[in-house]
């Protein structure tokens, strides 16, 4: 089912325009939704620009907090301190709130809008039904995930659960195993071995999938320069970010950028 809601999150995307985010989730609940991390985010340039900055990214969090509180069972419609407009679909199962979908990307209030990026909002905002409608289906299905499911909480699937969190929290910052072993009070051997055991792969190659697909983000949404683009996702070196990425998508950043804008 897991494979079901990604494929239904980029459906939605392709047919309908709507830019489907996870928030809220209690990770405590369901070892699955570390593999939805990457839709743990508001994908449009305009929200990628914002949250580029620590300080309006500190303004995001606080803002879905305060959604989680206002989630209970109906989906309803609002607008973050920065302008966006979003719908809210709350994820329920057994009237226990689980976490909640955002469908956003709109135009809210212009007032609010920053200039860097506004132009990646969309301007009409679709149907409360229509959302309502296609959005409960995925919202049913993330509940039976989160709660058919459970882990079983032993200290080593707690430490990876940690280091994932520290990872996903410092993506955008110089990170090392060192770095990641201090934060999670073990060592840096002990870290290395839990990860690889429970992922199948090791730190470093996950750091670099995970600023590679930021990288491509915002090659994609944004008119940043290639050397911001590599500073902004975490690459201390900005010619190191270049060859990385011409290894994985076989030409340079700028030549993938002109090709998928033009395609």
């Amino acid at each position: 089912m897991l494979q079901d809601v990604k494929n239904y999150i980029d459906f939605l995307k392709r047919e309908y325009g709507f830019s489907v985010s996870i928030h809220g989730c209690d990770r405590r609940d369901n070892p699955i939704i570390n593999a939805l991390t990457p839709y743990n985010i508001h994908r449009n340039g305009y929200c990628l620009a914002v949250t580029a900055d620590i300080v309006r990214h500190g303004d995001c969090v606080a803002f879905q907090d305060e959604i989680r509180a206002l989630c209970k069972k109906n989906v309803f419609y609002t607008v973050c301190p920065y302008g966006v407009g979003q719908f809210v679909v709350p994820i329920v199962y057994a009237e226990r709130f689980l976490g909640f979908l955002c469908v956003s990307g709109y135009v809210g209030k212009r007032e609010k809008l920053l200039e860097n990026g506004k132009g990646h909002l969309t301007e009409k905002v679709p149907e409360e039904d229509a959302v309502c409608l296609l959005l409960r289906p995925l919202a049913a299905m993330l509940a039976v995930l989160f709660t058919e499911n459970p882990r079983e909480e032993t200290e080593e699937s707690g430490l990876y659960r940690h280091i994932l969190s520290v990872i996903h929290a410092n993506i955008g910052n110089k990170l090392t195993v060192e770095d990641i072993a201090c934060a999670c009070h073990c060592s840096s051997s002990t870290v290395s071995h839990t990860f690889r055991k429970k992922s199948g792969t090791t730190v470093n190659r996950y750091i670099l999938k995970l600023r590679m697909e930021k990288a491509e983000r915002l090659l994609l949404n944004t008119d940043l320069s290639v050397t911001e683009i590599a500073y902004r996702s975490g690459f201390s070196d900005a010619n190191y970010f270049v060859y990385q990425f011409g290894k994985q998508k076989g030409m340079p950043p700028l030549r993938f950028r002109k090709k998928e804008q033009k395609d």
